[in-house]
Order: structure tokens, then C-alpha cells, then sequence
């Protein structure tokens, strides 16, 4: 029964993205009949409390590259569907996707999203951001943008990303228990490629590659129920 009410809890906070170069969606587990069986479970569970949703969510992204930087050029995996981007934290630009993640504060993927490599982080946060229900968004300065944290105020939602230290206010604003609180994603990233290796892909096909993501997501989230 408990197996039962994790799968239905990550069913119900899990929509599956893949975002074609234009950007279409292709959406996942979308049975209708399904989610309100799972929904109608997570709300007893909540009643009961039973569950504790945390009111904070971290957003942020990470690489998926498809070969080494020297063969950015040359390769022709997923030809159309990847390309190159930026890899900022390590100062190179490599071949291959980006995974967008929305994660609680306390380490339960909420969602996530993949998107070709060049695709700017910002541009992901609506999609991600769909079915939370938490009002307070932590982020990086990759997602400094008076334009979305504008559009966000209006979905109810309140983002926070540290200010450049050029910026007025930057001190007073960069509280360090916040900074502290949003690099806890990193950690969840290091804990995905580290424990299931996650950056490492021989998928050739976007089905191979999706079942792959999906089956790591659903084992980090039965390990999160473990250990709280």
C-alpha cells in the first residue's frame, strides 16, 4: 500500500516534458481518470498529515551532454532535436540537452523538463512551474529577469534570485540563509549523477532517453520517501 501511495504521489506531481527545437510539448501521463484517483489519495494523505508539502521550491538546470566538446560539431546524435549550449559552472560548451528541475526545498522532484541545449533557462520556468502549488520560487542569477518576476507575480508566485553585486541593494538582498537554501539543488544534482549517474547516456533515441530520465526521477523520489 505505501509502494502504492509513493507511485500515485509521483504520478500526480510529475508531468514528463520533452521540448522539440520549436518548442512544441509532448506530454506524459495525462490520464485524466488516473490523476483524480491520484489527486483524491494525496488530499486524504494531506488531511491525515500524513504529508507535509514544503512551501519553498528551488528551480534550476543542468547539462546533458551527448559527447565530449571536441565532437560538438561532428555528431550526429539526436541530430535535430539537441544542439550546443553554454555550460556556465564549468566554462565550456558541449553538445547535447538541458534538464530544467523544480524541486522542494527538502528534495522531492516536483518536475522537469528537457530542452535542446541552447535553450535559455527562463524560457522553461512556465512549463515547470505548471502544476506547483507552492508560492515561493528560489533561483539563480540565470533567472534574474524583472519581466518574468513580473509575470509570476501576477500567477501568484514570488521568485527570488540573488542580485550581481553591481546592483543597488545587492548586499541587504543577497541574505546568505537564502543563498544557502537555493544551492541545496545543486546538491540534488550532484546526488543524481553521482548515485545514478545521470549525465552519462548511450540512448540513441528519444524514447530510449526519456525512459531513462523517467526511471532515475522515480527512483530519486522513492529514495527521498526512505529517507524522510
Amino acid at each position: 500500500m505505501k509502494d502504492l501511495i509513493i507511485f500515485c504521489k509521483y504520478l500526480l506531481h510529475r508531468l514528463a516534458y520533452f521540448k522539440e527545437p520549436e518548442l512544441e510539448l509532448t506530454v506524459l501521463l495525462r490520464e485524466a481518470s488516473l490523476q483524480n484517483i491520484c489527486r483524491k489519495k494525496i488530499n486524504e494523505l494531506e488531511m491525515n498529515n500524513q504529508i507535509s508539502p514544503d512551501t519553498i521550491v528551488i528551480i534550476d538546470s543542468f547539462p546533458l551532454p551527448l559527447c565530449q566538446p571536441v565532437r560538438n560539431y561532428r555528431t550526429r546524435i539526436f541530430n535535430g532535436l539537441a544542439d550546443i549550449g553554454y555550460n556556465a559552472s564549468k566554462n565550456l560548451w558541449f553538445y547535447g540537452f538541458k534538464v530544467h528541475m523544480l524541486v522542494t526545498l527538502s528534495g522531492y522532484i516536483l518536475n522537469y523538463l528537457v530542452t535542446p541545449a541552447s535553450v535559455h533557462d527562463i524560457r522553461a520556468v512556465e512549463d515547470l512551474l505548471e502544476i506547483c502549488r507552492q508560492a515561493y520560487i528560489l533561483a539563480d542569477l540565470g533567472y534574474l529577469s524583472r519581466d518574468l518576476k513580473d509575470h509570476l507575480v501576477q500567477k501568484g508566485y514570488h521568485l527570488w534570485t540573488p542580485l550581481r553585486r553591481n546592483m543597488a541593494g545587492a548586499k541587504q538582498h543577497n541574505h546568505w540563509k537564502l543563498m544557502a537554501m537555493r544551492k541545496t539543488i545543486e546538491t540534488r544534482f550532484s546526488e543524481l549523477c553521482t548515485l545514478f549517474d545521470m549525465e552519462q547516456t548511450l540512448a540513441r533515441a528519444k524514447t530510449g532517453l526519456q525512459l531513462r530520465i523517467e526511471q532515475i526521477v522515480l527512483a530519486y523520489n522513492l529514495r527521498y520517501f526512505e529517507i524522510n
